[in-house]
């Protein structure tokens, strides 16, 4: 825990924030409107979403 956020170790990734189900598909549905306009390749994707 960091300021009263969950978070945990990742592999590609040191820390990962834990967000509830809604969190997360407001942020696939944030970084889906984006990508959709410049088809932005699957790797390059899941590496945004990680960044959100």
């Amino acid at each position: 825990m960091v300021d009263d956020k969950l978070f945990k170790r990742g592999f590609a990734s040191p820390l990962l924030l834990c967000v509830s189900e809604q969190e997360a598909k407001g942020i696939l549905e944030e970084v889906h409107e984006e990508a959709c306009g410049n088809h932005i390749g699957a790797r390059a994707l899941a590496g945004k979403i990680l960044r959100a």
